[in-house]
């Protein structure tokens, strides 16, 4: 009985021949089912219940009766209650029917079918209608007997025919034509007529889509004999499956008797599904790939980091896998694809949703993509079917197992394996079979079993007669790319899990595995968990249970994350604690792209060739992190590192910073639009902005046809501002009145935690009941300092516990009492702290603070509040309220200044006048989200520092409050390039295009000067513009792409503040990241040259060096744009490239084109070839004029004439000889263009050179003073602080917390572009600092609040010797007998974590009498592997120097200077003297296979060629390199660098 369905139905196998004649042609009659769009065969009229029906033929379909029919047009009634139901005929009659699977049944002896035949009267109605219960054995099964079946029908034929209708196993079938769905039970009846129910019903409609996907082993319906012949009955059959083998693999069909079935298949009622129609299904491996993913929230991420699963299936077998990944990107999609599919299998087609991820994989992969219908999961039902199966797996095998959430992966792919190695029940071939084409030959291991295994020879104990084996937890089967089994299994040892210290669980791959024998395979972990939770259930009986409380759940009590909401017990007024979920939150599927009902459409639009790689977490991937997810252990083909830590929980990445809101954009906001229209000409919004861009206000804007989405579309691009919306916060957590609480309460008439208005300002009110030490108040009060910039803070706190009685109390008071006010003190001191928090975040925002206490309150002297007062400057304020005296503390002068001019009863007009005050002198201006400045490159932060260890999983905004500058208590915008440009090592601060500035004239001029330097150096050539189209269709291979231009400050770290002071710099380039070819083959396989050998540091120094010993004065000289001197167009030998020209350049005969490109000619900057062009253009220049190229050393050239030239990219620094070096000018010249004269050296990359020639001792000092102070004052604006203590050293006495136990640091964002920034100054002129950055280097990626400390060590040193200058001098008389000396030195175990070793070198020249020297390079490197003793450390250290900076320097030495150069190593350590004296050692001789080094290189070089280089012992108190391994106390500091040439610059410099 289907009350969904439009039609009586009926399968032509349910019928016998003499019936089958009778049937119909029923042409163009189509149903909507499960099972897709359906014919109908045919038609049979048929009597029943007293009348007459048609009945349409569908194959493999139950015999269905439309309720429907029955009662719309044969007047039935159908009843249902609970149990029971039965159907009432016109005449009153009424027919009982059985309730199966939630499905009701009519008996078929009650349903006594006939033929309809218009001759014959007798066939009304053949069947008892008194009868209300079935007759007793027929039962109430679909199947019927044979004799049943042949009376009911009446057939004319005396042939007997057996009579059995077969269920499908899917429980979700659509029997209507109408497009409803009914769910049916999967039935199997036995000989009594016991209806077996169905499994899961989540399940059944993926067994119906596939049959391989059916339930592991299905009953007959005739049961199994039982001693003495006996059929089991199904409770019997069911009860031996639960604790099958066949059964605990994969946990499927759902049985009622598996505590793990019920315990992890609990689901709500399905919803109703529609399985999508496939043409052609496949049925072969490899041609179409279906794939989706899901994600997990933060208790379930797994314990490499993993929160995305990727489940792929191939439609042919069947066979499918599940693949862990830490994010959703194309590289990571790919990757686990290639290993699904093998090397030899390319997939033709892949069926997924609309995953940008997915798409681009398929792009990549060059498949044909079926996508699903936008937003309509059920048009993709096949694989979200799996992705419902595959959830429910994990959940049961990791229950089954006992193990944590975290290990998600292991039981995705065991889950995945077990449905791809089982039998389906029809007995067909399984996934398996169908792939491989044979029987999968490995053990059949329950996940989480315990099993015996083979230990590794490295992981046994005991000796030669320890046990070989040992027990473990069996976690599934390791595949193989192409889902081959090598017979290798994943194994956890038993002994790992015990609750020690430290201990680590490994995971094996081992050969030799089996179960235990005897009995049922054992759970051990899981056998652990219930026995713990029965001890703990009694000793919970054991104390008592009358003080346990029941409360109703409510639905806001989860938030979004699945954890539980601080609440009330019903009756009480104490929060409850809030303790962590008992169990992980749900997995769930993820679907197409929705927006979110504050996101903007447009942000989900993908167009042409713009996909990307990114996932939706972490902002920003591309395809160039393969080699960064190649760091850690692969995540994309399952397999995971053998040490992990059980309980393992990492952290979730912080969400995407918020965008304008519905809530921002109210009718009365005041908006600016910019005036140029930014829309793509001729589309309708450039039109539709053409409407409203004249708005003022956001209403206005609405009338004239925009919509809000449109409007946060324009703010979050920046083509719009919206005026800010000043904010007072006012926390009155005090009982009692006060001064400027009550103005502010009073006029703002807010209610407690509303927003009022005051004076046009937005009050927000948090009281007692909303204390701000409450984690999501704070929270909230903070978002609140992030949406208004220049906020008040006021706070009104709770004085009482420090009034005098309570201090008498406190002495006098009986001991509850004293705990009481203690208490209470300790709260008050809390919300100090906490406000204070909040006030530096107003305060860093241009906002101002007040704080209001009785004058006589001993709060005043706690040191809490007396830090307050220092931290945020505050002034007292003095006044009189009633009877108290009120003492008003005030960071801002203005307000101060106001609230002492009051008058008596002027209080508020006092408070508005000064709070307006401020904010004129604040120059608060317009908020533009996310963050630009207009005039002045200076903006802050929206989550300052020091808020970040409160609120570090807050999603963050840039806003711009424009102030005075000499205030600066601003931060900069973590990771924004609109405030400081580019962390990069130059100091060319770029301006954003979209910026006022960008627009401004003197920008314009320099634009203009660029565009017509490349006109005038025919780039592109104009004359060849043709349509994309007719290039892409002439058969040649070709790449396009756009030009654009980019701006720049040149020296902005001068801080130049006039405009037309400013040099700016423009630089018109070729989008790289976006070239397209003409066949579609990826441009990077096209491109012929792309690496660029520019010169290192040390080859600059040494050109110095080379330059002081000949006397030569070294000139630098820059090449006028110099990339485009290449030439990129060469017909014949590479592809031509084309470039697309901004439309504002367009001449006016292009306007009837559509997409018109130019052919160009010069290599543009940005294109991925430009700089490999300009530098082989250069190089062989150079060599047809004689210069010889030192290989050691690339970009660095000598001369016949012993001059020498160094090349960096644009920029050469040549030292020749004074009657030489005008004509090796003039002949470079003569092919190079340079922007001017050669002038001697003065600013090089960066550093200051100065040279002085006297007496024939050159001497040369670098500083980097400049860029040091801009570096350090970017620290100092981002803490918000002016000044930096003054320190001797940049290292701490304490050295670094171990990872996982320190809290995170506040630092961790932007940590890495403070470091990058220093390590260039480090590498060019201050070594003193090398070792400091290199060791917070490596903790970048875990930082922690240890690491705050040391970086602001390291900042505040810099502050006070930022002055410091490295010296060197060498004289023309050392020319032939100065020697190269190498100090080398390594300390032992230096690295906490990893316990490896630091190398540290010096490398100078030096004169042969020791009084003039000169650094060339400096070396602090952690050693790759882990040293066992102090030798070990020194020789590994002597050897990779030697190597990687020694000997590359004695050949460039030896070139240049024509002559063999002495290399002259000291060493420190004993040890290793005899080490290299002997040529081998016992206790190194495994270094040849650890480090690759060789025993006998380091003797060979200096003993076997001691005439030629020499290694001498040399003391530590006197060794260079010491300072490079290790940290120093402040006084062997100091004199370490002076000893490496660094002195304070003089008082002139």
């Amino acid at each position: 009985m289907d009350s969904g369905a439009g039609q009586h139905l009926c399968s032509e196998n349910a019928l016998p021949p003499a019936l089958l004649q009778e049937v119909t042609p029923c042409e163009g009659i189509q149903l909507s089912t499960a099972n897709g769009i359906i014919p109908a065969r045919g038609q049979l009229k048929l009597s029943f219940l007293g009348t007459e029906g048609t009945f349409l033929l569908l194959d493999n379909t139950p015999p269905v009766l439309s309720v429907g029919r029955l009662v719309e047009d044969h007047s039935f009634a159908f009843h249902w209650k609970k149990g029971h139901a039965w159907l009432e005929t016109p005449s009153g009659k009424k027919v009982t029917c059985s309730v199966r699977g939630y499905v009701p049944l009519l008996n078929a002896r009650a349903l006594d079918c006939r033929r309809a035949v218009a001759s014959q009267n007798e066939h009304d109605l053949a069947y008892p209608v008194d009868t209300v219960e079935p007759p007793e054995g027929t039962g109430t099964s679909v199947v019927g007997s044979q004799d049943c079946f042949n009376d009911c029908m009446n057939v004319q034929s005396e042939e007997r025919v057996q009579y059995s209708v077969h269920l499908p196993a899917a429980p979700n079938i659509n029997a209507g034509d109408g497009g409803a769905d009914e769910e049916v039970a999967q039935e199997a009846a036995d000989p009594e007529g016991v209806v077996q129910e169905a499994a899961n019903p989540e399940e059944a409609p993926v067994e119906a889509a596939n049959p391989e996907d059916g339930p592991p082993q299905a009953h007959d319906g005739h049961g199994e004999e039982a001693e003495g012949g006996d059929p089991l009955s199904r409770e019997e059959r069911l009860k031996a499956d639960a604790n099958s083998l066949a059964h605990q693999l994969c946990h499927i069909p759902l049985n009622a008797h598996c505590p793990v079935c019920q315990e992890a298949k609990a689901k709500a009622k399905p919803a109703r599904r529609r399985e999508p129609t496939i043409e052609d299904v496949p049925s072969k491996w490899g041609e179409c790939l279906l794939a989706d993913a899901f994600n997990l929230r933060e208790l379930s991420v797994s314990l490499e980091g993993e929160k995305y699963g990727l489940v792929l299936k191939d439609l042919g077998t069947g066979l499918m896998q599940v693949y862990a990944l830490r994010r959703k990107s194309r590289v990571m999609v790919v990757c686990a694809i290639r290993e699904f599919a093998g090397p030899r299998t390319q997939f033709l087609t892949l069926a997924s949703d609309n995953a940008k991820e997915l798409i681009a994989a398929a792009k990549f992969e060059h498949m044909l993509l079926l996508p699903s219908t936008p937003w309509r999961p059920t048009s993709n039902t096949r694989i979200e079917r799996v992705m419902q199966l595959v959830g429910d797996g994990i959940r049961v095998l990791l229950l089954q197992a006992g193990l944590p959430p975290s290990w998600w992966p292991y039981a995705a792919q065991a889950f995945s394996m077990a449905r791809n190695i089982e039998t389906p029940a029809d007995g067909s071939a399984s996934a398996w079979m169908l792939k491989h084409e044979a029987a999968f030959e490995g053990k059949r291991i329950p996940f989480g079993a315990e099993v015996v295994f083979r230990l590794p020879p490295p992981y046994r104990s005991g000796g030669k007669f320890g046990p070989r084996g040992a027990r473990g937890i069996f976690l599934g089967w390791h595949m193989q790319p192409g889902m081959t089994f090598k017979g290798d299994y994943q194994v956890a040892p038993v002994d790992d899990l015990l609750d020690t210290t430290g201990q680590k669980v490994r995971v094996m791959r081992v050969k030799e595995i089996k179960l235990l024998p005897g009995g049922p395979p054992s759970f051990p972990l899981r056998q652990a968990r219930l026995e713990a939770r029965g001890d703990r259930l009694r000793e919970r009986v054991e104390r008592d249970l009358d003080d346990i409380v029941a409360v109703e759940p409510v639905a806001d009590e989860y938030d979004a994350n699945g954890n539980p909401r601080a609440g009330k017990p019903v009756g009480g007024n104490d929060p409850l604690p809030v303790a962590p979920p008992l169990a992980p939150p749900p997995m769930q599927a993820i679907e197409d792209q929705v927006p979110a009902p504050d996101q903007d459409p447009e942000d989900l639009a993908i167009e042409d060739g713009d996909i990307s790689d990114g996932d939706d977490d972490v902002a920003d991937d591309d395809d160039d992190d393969l080699a960064q997810d190649g760091d850690g252990p692969s995540s994309s083909t399952g397999p995971a590192p053998r040490a992990r830590r059980l309980p393992g929980k990492f952290p979730v990445q912080p969400k995407s910073p918020p965008k304008i809101i519905n809530s921002d954009l109210n009718d009365e906001v005041v908006i600016d639009f910019d005036a140029v229209n930014p829309k793509r000409p001729g589309s309708k919004a450039y039109e539709l902005y053409e409407q409203y861009k004249s708005a003022k206000t956001v209403g206005e804007a609405l009338r004239l046809g925009a919509s809000k989405g449109h409007i946060r579309y324009d703010v979050n691009k920046r083509f719009a501002r919206i005026q800010a919306m000043l904010c007072v916060m006012l926390i009155c957590a005090a009982t009692s009145s006060a001064p400027l609480a009550d103005v502010w309460a009073m006029n703002a008439q807010t209610a407690d935690g509303r927003a009022g208005l005051w004076d046009g300002r937005e009050v927000h009110h948090f009281t007692c009941d909303r204390e701000l030490s409450e984690g999501p108040t704070a929270q909230a009060a903070l978002k609140l300092v992030r949406r208004h910039a220049g906020t008040h803070v006021h706070a009104s706190l709770p004085s009482s516990p420090w009034s005098s009685w309570q201090q008498l109390n406190l002495k006098k008071g009986s001991v509850a009492q004293r705990k009481r006010i203690e208490q209470s003190r300790e709260q008050s001191m809390a919300s100090v702290k906490a406000f204070t928090r909040l006030a530096k975040a107003a305060v860093a925002r241009g906002g101002c603070v007040t704080f209001e206490w009785p004058k006589d309150s001993l709060g005043w002297k706690q040191p809490m509040v007396c830090k307050m007062i220092e931290e945020l400057q505050l002034t007292p304020v003095d006044m009189q309220s009633g009877s108290k005296e009120w003492r008003i503390m005030c960071s801002s002068g203005a307000i101060g200044a106001a609230l002492r001019q009051r008058q008596p009863a002027g209080l508020r007009e006092a408070l508005s006048q000064g709070m307006q005050a401020h904010e004129d002198a604040m120059n608060v201006g317009e908020v533009v989200t996310p963050a630009m400045s207009a005039e002045c490159h200076h903006c802050v932060d929206s989550v300052p520092a020091y808020t970040c260890d409160m609120f570090a999983d807050a999603p963050q905004v840039h806003h711009v409050v424009c102030m005075d500058l000499t205030l600066r208590p601003q931060h900069r915008p973590r990771n924004s390039q609109y405030k400081f440009g580019m962390w990069s090592g130059l100091v060319t601060r770029i301006i954003p295009a979209g910026s006022p500035e960008f627009r401004s004239e003197f920008c314009q001029k320099a634009l203009l000067k660029e565009k017509g330097t490349l006109e005038n150096a025919t780039v592109w050539d104009i004359s060849t513009v043709r349509e994309w189209s007719d290039v892409r269709n002439d058969g040649s291979e070709s790449l396009v792409g756009r030009v654009f231009a980019i701006m720049g400050e040149k020296g902005s770290e001068r801080g130049i503040q006039n405009p037309a002071d400013r040099t700016y710099k423009a630089r018109v380039v070729f989008a790289g990241n976006n070239v397209q070819s003409a066949s579609g083959t990826a441009p990077h396989e096209l491109y012929q040259e792309i690496s660029q050998t520019p010169a290192a540091m040390n080859t600059v120094r040494a050109a110095l060096a080379l330059a002081a010993l000949r006397g030569y004065v070294p000139k630098v000289r820059d090449a006028a744009q110099a990339f485009i001197q290449a030439s990129i167009y060469d017909p014949g030998k590479r592809p031509n490239t084309w470039v697309r020209l901004p439309k504002s350049w367009w001449p006016a005969s292009w306007s009837h084109m559509r997409d018109p490109v130019v052919l160009l000619k010069r290599a543009l900057y940005g294109h991925p070839e430009s700089g490999a062009l300009w530098d082989r253009h250069l190089k062989a220049i150079l060599s047809k004029l004689g210069w010889q190229a030192v290989e050691s050393h690339p970009g660095m050239f000598v001369h016949q004439t012993n001059a020498i030239l160094v090349v960096y990219v644009d920029d050469l620094l040549m030292a020749a000889p004074a009657e030489e070096e005008d004509r090796l000018w003039s002949q470079i010249e003569a092919h190079v263009g340079f922007g001017g004269p050669a002038e001697p050296i003065s600013k090089f990359l960066g550093g200051h050179h100065e040279v002085k020639s006297r007496n024939g001792v050159c001497e040369v000092k670098t500083n980097m003073r400049d860029f040091i102070v801009d570096a350090v004052e970017k620290y100092k604006q981002e803490i918000g602080v002016t000044k930096l203590p003054a320190v001797r050293s940049p290292f701490l006495d304490e050295d670094f917390i171990p990872k996982g136990q320190d809290a995170p640091g506040m630092m961790a964002a932007s940590c890495s572009s403070h470091l990058m920034k220093l390590l260039f100054a480090a590498r060019l002129a201050r070594p003193d600092i090398l070792v400091p950055i290199t060791r917070l280097a490596s903790k970048v990626s875990c930082w922690q609040l240890c690491h705050d400390r040391h970086l602001h060590r390291l900042m505040s040193y810099l502050a006070h010797h930022a002055d410091l200058e490295l010296r060197g001098s060498l004289s023309t008389a050392d020319l032939d007998t100065c020697v190269l000396v190498m100090s080398v030195d390594a300390d032992l175990a230096g690295d906490m974590e990893t316990a490896k070793s630091t190398s540290g070198m010096y490398l100078e020249l030096r004169s042969a009498d020791d009084q003039r020297c000169w650094p060339l390079s400096w070396r602090s490197k952690r050693q790759g592997s882990t040293a066992s003793s102090t030798c070990e450390a020194e020789y590994i250290a002597l050897a990779t120097c030697l190597k990687a900076e020694a000997l590359p320097m004695l050949d460039l030495l030896s070139t240049a200077l024509r002559r063999e150069v002495h290399l002259n190593a000291r060493e420190d350590n004993t040890q290793c003297l005899a080490a290299v004296k002997n040529g081998y050692s016992a206790a190194l001789r495994h270094l040849p296979r650890t480090e690759r080094i060789s025993l006998s290189v380091c003797h060979e070089v200096f003993i076997e060629n001691e005439d030629k280089h020499s290694l001498v012992y040399e003391p530590t108190e006197s060794h260079k390199g010491d300072v490079f391994t290790k940290r120093l106390g402040p006084a062997q500091f100091e004199r370490a660098i002076r000893m490496l040439g660094l002195h304070k610059m003089s008082a002139s410099a």
